[in-house]
């Protein structure tokens, strides 16, 4: 049984790499222009949430988490050269909110706290980007999202400790994943929709 738990843990990586390919991609040919902000604070919330998980017995099932984090700050820097950079007050208090979570886990030397902190700020740093996925869903990869939801519910059977400190966050970021590549590509749909449609309110008659 660890060895499966191991291997899923691999493949969830696996699966995180290719899914961060197709949005390095995008980037490089600029299709996409990720929020720089929301880039940073989600790296930040998921080292915390990978160590919470490491101390909890997480196992391979924070792989993908740890992996995450790391490519999450690489990608907030390639926004500051051609991504989004304006930093609204949502963005700071998303940043405000992963600050807390860190004195949290300090004050009370539980990492549960914190997880249940990071899971809710991480839901509250998407905003940016339903808003940008609304506005400009053709900057946005969904199938890199759609990947990374299959990715966290992978790593989530690959626990190799289950507990509400080690699933929450991986449960969360599969959710909101998996709903940002929906809604892009509905958002898509509708716009593609709206213009036919217009298209053919415009076109002359014989």
């Amino acid at each position: 049984m660890i060895g499966f738990k191991i291997f899923l843990g691999y493949f969830s990586v696996a699966l995180g790499f290719i899914a961060y390919g197709f949005y390095f991609r995008d980037i490089f040919l600029k299709r996409t222009k990720p929020h720089a902000f929301s880039w940073f604070i989600w790296g930040l919330i998921t080292t915390i949430a990978f160590y919470a998980q490491i101390v909890k017995g997480a196992g391979a099932g924070a792989w993908a988490t740890g992996t995450g984090s790391l490519v999450c700050f690489i990608i907030g820097f390639f926004a500051l050269n051609g991504g989004e950079r304006r930093f609204s007050c949502l963005d700071w208090v998303t940043l405000i909110f992963a600050l807390a979570a860190i004195l949290l886990w300090f004050v009370t030397n539980d990492p549960l706290g914190s997880v249940i902190v990071l899971s809710i700020t991480d839901v509250i740093g998407s905003t940016p980007t339903f808003l940008k996925s609304f506005n400009k869903p053709d900057e946005e990869t969904a199938k890199a999202f759609a990947m990374h939801s299959i990715k966290f519910f992978i790593a989530i059977v690959a626990l190799q400790s289950y507990s509400l400190a080690t699933w929450l966050f991986p449960a969360t970021l599969a959710c909101v994943n998996g709903v940002i590549a929906i809604f892009i590509i509905s958002r898509r749909n509708g716009l593609s929709l709206q213009a036919n449609g217009t298209s053919r309110l415009q076109k002359p008659s014989s």
